[in-house]
């Protein structure tokens, strides 16, 4: 048995000890994880966790909106991330896929119909930016920031959402 797992980041942060323990069970119930680093950052991380890793450079990865929310929910997908993704789904038969966040949801169009997705969500991405600046009046740790719109588009292209927060549980319910 196989499952991709794809992340835009990997470090000592909250979000990757949440990854680490979903791929311990996922290995734990006899899964190889199969993972896909994909940012633009010179750092390639691996994780114990993971039995192959694959370092997919960016070329769109990180960009900020021009207008607090504007991201549209691909803009953070190249072709490079959709290309390596179908190539490895042609020769390997994954059971699962696990993208972390919706900005890189995409990547379930280009997986095996069989293949059951399975979307983790760390943040609500809708209308982020404009939350940030409402409370701290800075632009300082804006990120990627869409509308509720493009936000369901990539919650819809999943089979499974998993939120880590209540309150983000309670948001993607009523979206998704």
């Amino acid at each position: 048995k196989k499952v991709l797992i794809v992340v835009p980041f990997y470090g000592s942060d909250a979000a990757s000890v949440y990854n680490d323990y979903i791929c311990e069970s996922f290995c734990a119930s006899g899964y190889e994880v199969y993972a896909i680093v994909y940012n633009n950052d010179e750092w390639e991380p691996r994780s114990r966790k993971w039995n192959y890793v694959y370092h997919v450079k960016s070329s769109s990865f990180g960009v900020l909106p021009t207008d607090l929310d504007s991201n549209l929910i691909d803009d953070w997908v190249g072709s490079e991330l959709t290309f390596f993704v179908a190539g490895i789904t042609k020769e390997l038969d994954f059971q699962l896929c696990v993208v972390a966040y919706p900005f890189l949801s995409k990547v379930f169009d280009f997986v095996d119909k069989k293949t059951k997705k399975i979307l983790l969500t760390h943040d609500v991405f809708a209308n982020r930016n404009s939350k940030i600046k409402d409370l701290t009046s800075s632009n300082e740790g804006f990120y990627f920031s869409t509308s509720r719109d493009e936000e369901k588009k990539g919650l819809k292209r999943s089979d499974l959402v998993i939120a880590i927060r209540v309150e983000d549980e309670d948001y993607y319910r009523s979206e998704y």
